[in-house]
């Protein structure tokens, strides 16, 4: 019990943030969508797109929680109306049954000699259909991303990953190392983890 007790409130901390007022500081030049890409985000969802989002899903990769998918392809003309109809309710509502955003957190340890919950390596477990709204939307979005996000952003840009930061932060020491600068210098460590792996 106690354990599980610590790994409720490791997660429940982890992925929450508390509710705090923030300004937008619009000093800031963001990178924006032209109308056109804004307006082709907030189309409704079709049913080709739905299918296309479901026969891009590997039932080879990761397993979900219901390991659905390879049901959902088999049976395609019996539950296409039933997606669409639900999809065109998210659509509408912005909210999804709270059954499909059921997710199961599976712990892999990452060493021997575990002492601390981080040291596992978490898996999420979502549901089949969990998994199809998040293609659907995906799709749509890697459409534009390139055009918001900045080129430090590696992992978000396609053919790049977020190991690609490493790289970098090794070139960077290594030219900083080369120089020999007389009045120093200075190298921010960030842990990617903080910046990707959390709400907050």
């Amino acid at each position: 019990m106690v354990l599980k007790e610590k790994l409720v409130n490791y997660f429940s901390d982890h992925f929450s943030c508390p509710l705090r007022k923030w300004k937008m500081d619009f000093v800031l030049n963001f990178k924006r969508l032209n109308e056109s890409e804004a307006r082709n985000l907030e189309l409704s969802f079709s049913m080709e797109e739905i299918k296309e989002a479901m026969w891009s899903c590997d039932e080879n990769k990761a397993p979900c929680s219901d390991d659905f998918n390879l049901f959902f392809r088999k049976c395609w003309g019996v539950v296409q109306n039933d997606l669409f109809e639900m999809l065109r309710e998210f659509y509408i509502t912005g909210k999804l049954e709270r059954s499909i955003n059921l997710s199961f957190i599976v712990l892999i340890p990452k060493n021997e000699n575990l002492i601390r919950i981080s040291e596992f390596r978490t898996i999420c477990l979502v549901s089949s259909l969990y998994k199809i709204v998040a293609k659907v939307l995906l799709r749509r979005l890697r459409e534009v991303i390139g055009g918001v996000v900045s080129d430090t952003q590696c992992a978000f840009i396609r053919g790049r990953q977020i190991f690609d930061g490493i790289l970098i932060a090794n070139k960077v020491i290594h030219s900083i190392k080369k120089k020999a600068v007389e009045r120093g210098s200075l190298v921010f460590k960030l842990d990617f983890s903080k910046a990707y792996d959390c709400v907050k």
